[in-house]
């Protein structure tokens, strides 16, 4: 597990690693709350230096989180957008 205190680059040199290693899985959850813009490119900039996918499990799914969750799924279509330019 990397310290809390890596910078961006950090976490992606450290993912960069996964991808000579097959079968290996990336997982990070940056907050539990929505997504900001930081942490949608972060999370595509892991994946795309492991190159597997990456796995943010923390999906809260209720009544009260609605605008949470759909809010933190719009870093799936962020990653998929910027996956496709390269």
């Amino acid at each position: 597990m990397p310290s809390r205190a890596a910078s961006n680059e950090e976490l992606v040199e450290l993912s960069s690693c996964l991808k000579d290693h097959p079968g290996t899985l990336l997982e990070f959850i940056p907050t539990a709350g929505p997504f900001d813009d930081t942490h949608k490119q972060l999370m595509t900039d892991m994946s795309l230096a492991a190159e597997p996918c990456l796995n943010w499990n923390l999906l809260i799914v209720n009544r009260g989180s609605k605008e949470i969750y759909q809010q933190q799924l719009t870093a799936c279509d962020y990653a998929a957008a910027r996956k496709l330019k390269r």
